[in-house]
């Protein structure tokens, strides 16, 4: 009876199953060859437009702003992507394949992305960037795919491009180089008085209206100018609801052209004021600085972030010898007694061409240099003020020996905006004494060198205070 009972069972639940699915479509039209001929579509337009195509990465929460890459699509899953971080052309490979829609997906290894999306060290989630997208409409007249990244849930396009990949990139590249670690001359926006100043390595346009707190906005470089990225470019709505991106007084500042005056350049206010693109006289993204924290070559500021970061011992009494104040440096693996920071750092552009500050440790088995990314841009219409700003906690610097880098980069970067300063020594004629000041804290400053290009020898950087040389 039990055995018949299940028999029937089974062939109810046959029939159910059958009946389940007798209305789906059927032939061409079945979801998975329907999916599959999508995917061929998409993949002969990618290949079909003759220049490629255009695409702005926006990486996490805009932190880095947008970077512009583009690609052009080759037979049997080929690509070659051109970006405005890279010099060369990186040759990779694509495919779309379905999951919860159809995506398109970068993979084998491509730096231009990857420098974004792959994983490292305590960065476990990369720069928050994307390889992978999944696609959603495209326009009417097949000129823009819209793409959502599967990290970062950020709406992104493809865009046919007019044009070559490589000219249209060089295009961006020189607007870019144009506005690179600069400030704007004051303008007026909206009836306020506002000072721009221009990160190029994190993208990011600082503002500052009247007397309030500068803020940062993430930007993306054009052939035109640059473009300020609004939240309403995110898929996230609870982001959105933030406020509103550059408002400032009754405008919204969207965009920043460019124009080309000759060999040189200079921008456009929203309201069509010609402003002046300003260098620093210290442009550390061109340039290094050797700078110092000893003692009277420093201000009290400098040296007790020092201090803090290295320790300090007991000169005499019962306790000499002993911690008087234990470093932050021993919190760091694999510490060992003795291990600290030299008093000194190098500051700027480094010989591998990316700007940064560069610490070296002294370790009982040997010296090591540490490096951390900073960004730099002066302030709008005083050339001699340079504000640093962070980039990205990355690398095995930061992984071992954060606790020995962590006091003095946050030191120096919450001081910031410096104040540069040079006089004739009085002592040594033919001499400079070059210094950078806090323009916030009096006790935060520091005898610097001048400054010198990538490739100078470190040790023919010498740093002078009245009538001596380090």
């Amino acid at each position: 009876m039990r055995r018949y009972l299940a028999w029937a069972l089974a062939a109810t639940a046959l029939v159910s199953s059958c009946k389940m699915y007798e209305d789906l479509p059927t032939g061409e039209d079945k979801p998975a060859l329907y999916i599959t001929k999508e995917m061929e579509v998409l993949d002969e337009l990618l290949r079909g437009s003759e220049h490629g195509w255009r695409m702005v990465l926006l990486p996490g929460s805009y932190q880095y702003g947008g970077i512009n890459l583009a690609f052009q699509f080759r037979d049997g899953g080929a690509v070659e992507t051109h970006s405005e971080d890279l010099d060369e052309v990186i040759k990779s490979t694509y495919h779309f394949y379905n999951a919860s829609g159809i995506r398109l997906t970068f993979d084998t290894r491509n730096p231009a992305l990857g420098r974004y999306s792959e994983p490292r060290n305590t960065l476990l989630q990369g720069l928050e960037g994307d390889f992978e997208f999944t696609v959603g409409d495209v326009s009417a007249n097949k000129d823009t795919i819209e793409l959502i990244g599967s990290y970062s849930h950020n709406r992104m396009q493809l865009i046919r491009l007019k044009e070559s990949p490589k000219s249209y990139i060089d295009k961006v590249k020189e607007v870019r180089q144009a506005l690179y670690g600069k400030a704007l001359h004051t303008t007026t926006i909206g009836g306020k008085q506002v000072k721009m100043s221009i990160f190029g390595l994190i993208r990011q346009l600082q503002v500052k209206v009247g007397d309030e707190k500068e803020r940062m906005l993430p930007i993306y470089f054009t052939p035109e100018g640059m473009e300020i990225i609004a939240p309403e470019d995110l898929i996230d709505e609870r982001d959105a609801s933030k406020g509103q991106v550059g408002q400032i007084g009754t405008e919204f500042l969207r965009r920043i052209k460019v124009e080309k005056d000759g060999t040189t350049y200079h921008a456009l206010s929203p309201s069509g004021e010609k402003l002046e693109i300003q260098s620093a006289y210290f442009d550390l993204t061109k340039y290094k600085i050797r700078a110092l924290f000893y003692q009277y070559w420093a201000g009290d500021a400098v040296h007790d972030a020092v201090v803090r970061t290295n320790g300090a011992k007991y000169e005499s009494g019962p306790k000499q010898g002993q911690d008087s104040i234990v470093g932050e440096i021993t919190n760091d693996p694999y510490y060992s007694a003795g291990t600290q920071i030299y008093e000194f750092a190098y500051i700027g552009k480094t010989d591998g061409g990316d700007h940064k500050v560069s610490l070296k440790l002294y370790r009982p088995n040997g010296d090591r240099w540490l490096s951390y990314y900073l960004d730099f841009a002066p302030v709008s219409d005083e050339p001699a003020k340079v504000y640093f700003r962070k980039f990205v906690q990355d690398g095995n610097d930061w992984r071992y020996n954060r606790n020995a880098m962590r006091g003095m980069i946050d030191a120096l970067v919450e001081h910031s905006p410096y104040r540069f300063t040079w006089i004739a020594s009085k002592k040594t004629p033919g001499v400079y004494e070059y210094s950078m000041h806090s323009v916030a804290n009096d006790e935060f400053w520091m005898s610097i060198s001048d400054y010198y290009e990538p490739g100078h020898p470190l040790s023919d950087m010498p740093v002078h205070l009245n009538g001596f040389s380090y």
